[in-house]
């Protein structure tokens, strides 16, 4: 009968669809399995190196100690022929390419002991240049990586380095508003820093350790690459064209050499001696830690933070109150700080009862600082408007607002009842006095700190 037959049809259907759907997902699963896969494989690593053959031996040690390392995925570039250098790197088994150093291009002019403004430039000139010649030797050593990961001789890394850049690449190439990724946060100082989790964005470029695409270095970086000071050629908007860099909130390097070319020992100690640097070696990298890190969830998030269940602070005394001690409070202050160096009277104040970066740029994303205080999370949101300074001025430091060329786009959710500080030296005069310190590695307050 033709009924007998329909319902044969439809169950003949039925089956072939269910059977379509398995086959269909079974796909999906090799294919996600696969991509799963493809995101543990990390991109091979570039050491720049010079002849510091000791932090250099540390440096290689930490690295080869991270989760996929191999001495195979590892080039180190020497500026230079220093043989205990050399020396390092073959113990390590590790692949080695020299730049043979020009005695009048490369070395500056030592003028009475001291180094001078012309000396900084021809160090950095000399920087620039073999930086260059590193990255090209890596791109050429390594010619089916599509990234690679540039690190320094006088840095220590954290068990999941690798796995972050992995992760991280595979985010830069599904999100065109990002062009780098750093394993750096430039305020991952202790006690303003927390979550191992989270994946942060910013507009000012960190540098340290950072996964480099070899199409973005052909096509726009190769070409333009500076005479000197590279990086802040890449903390420039003509570098960066508006789009910005990935970083983990609790860092994943750490900067250990005490001294060098722009690095003194002081400078070590006030700074860099108090970054964290992550170091649980049981920590894995969740998919949803990085899709947060997109734009548009990204950008989401913050605005239900500002818009809903946060606390505008009227007072700069809050900040040393109570308030700071509840898990998961969100206390935002907002601000009108100009960023330019010329006014560091206006942000260094703050920056010294936070201890972070005096330079309002670092680890900052449109205007906004978003760090830990306590047990709650702050943001600092920046209101100053760059298009109002002097067109005289504007002309002359452009340099310096490097990712504030407009006013921040956050400026739109401020209630009308939240108060902005006049500037982050307002906020600072208000906290009270040996109620807030910033704390050294061991979590003890360092008394210097507090603002007097």
């Amino acid at each position: 009968p033709s009924s007998c037959k329909s319902a044969i049809l439809q169950l003949w259907l039925l089956t072939w669809a269910a059977v379509t759907v398995a086959l269909t997902a079974s796909a999906v699963g090799s294919q996600a399995t696969d991509t799963a896969t493809a995101i543990l494989q990390p991109p091979p690593v570039l050491v720049i190196c010079h002849e510091r053959a000791s932090e250099l031996r540390r440096a290689l040690h930490s690295l080869l100690a991270a989760r996929g390392a191999s001495p195979h995925h590892v080039l180190a570039v020497q500026d230079g022929t220093d043989e205990d250098v050399a020396a390092v790197v073959r113990s390590e088994r590790i692949a080695l390419v020299q730049r043979r150093r020009d005695p009048v291009a490369d070395d500056p002019a030592r003028g009475q002991g001291r180094t001078t403004a012309k000396n900084l430039g021809s160090a950095a000139s000399r920087i620039a240049r073999h930086f260059y010649f590193a990255i090209e030797a890596a791109f050429e050593h390594f010619p089916a990586a599509d990234a690679i990961v540039v690190t320094e001789e006088d840095l220590l890394f954290s068990p999941d380095l690798l796995e972050f850049f992995a992760h991280a690449l595979q985010l830069l190439r599904r999100d065109q508003s990002l062009w780098l990724a750093s394993a750096w946060n430039e305020n991952g100082f202790s006690g303003r820093v927390r979550d191992a989790h989270r994946v942060m964005r910013t507009d000012h470029f960190p540098g340290l350790a950072w996964l480099l695409p070899r199409a973005l270095w052909a096509e726009e970086l190769r070409p333009t690459w500076p005479s000197g000071h590279w990086d802040w050629h890449l903390r420039s908007l003509n570098a960066s064209r508006g789009r910005e860099v990935l970083f983990p909130e609790v860092p994943r390097v750490y900067h250990a050499g005490r001294s060098g070319t722009f690095t003194t020992p002081q400078m070590h100690e006030r700074v860099f001696s108090r970054m964290v640097l992550h170091q649980d070696p049981g920590f894995a990298w969740r998919e949803a830690d990085f899709l947060a890190a997109e734009l548009a969830a990204y950008d989401a998030a913050l605005m239900r933070t500002t818009l809903h269940g946060s606390v505008h602070i009227r007072h700069g005394s809050e900040l040393a109150g109570p308030i700071t001690s509840l898990p998961g409070a969100v206390l935002v202050c907002w601000h009108h700080t100009n960023p330019d160096p010329r006014f560091a009277m206006h942000s260094k104040p703050l920056a010294k009862r936070l201890g972070i970066w005096s330079e309002l740029q670092r680890g900052a994303r449109d205007g906004v600082h978003d760090l830990r205080i306590g047990l709650a999370r702050l943001l600092l949101v920046n209101l100053f408007d760059p298009a109002k300074i002097s067109e005289r001025s504007s002309r002359t430091k452009a340099v310096w607002f490097r990712g504030m060329q407009r006013r921040t786009k956050w400026a739109t959710f401020r209630p009308r009842a939240a108060r902005v500080f006049t500037s982050a030296r307002e906020l600072a005069y208000e906290i009270d006095d040996g109620t807030f310190c910033t704390v050294d590695r061991s979590g003890r307050p360092e008394v210097d700190s507090c603002y007097a």
